[in-house]
């Protein structure tokens, strides 16, 4: 599964907002939308990021593999 389709899905359920009553019906549901939207983008971000920093350490040297300096 993407990251992007990952973060749809999850983002939501992982960062849900606060309860709040006292708004009209059609408030809440454009509400919920734009939260809907920033809490996917936030976990898509995370998850871009946590990814990117797993490829990086995957191609870093390991001490046993460093080129060794002839004098």
């Amino acid at each position: 599964m993407s990251l992007h389709n990952l973060a749809t899905v999850f983002g939501p359920t992982l960062l849900r907002p606060s309860a709040q009553g006292g708004k009209l019906r059609a408030d809440q549901l454009a509400a919920g939308t734009v939260d809907a939207m920033a809490q996917a983008g936030i976990l898509y971000t995370l998850l871009q990021q946590r990814h990117l920093a797993q490829q990086l350490s995957a191609h870093r040297p390991h001490a046993g593999n460093t080129p060794q300096l002839l004098d």
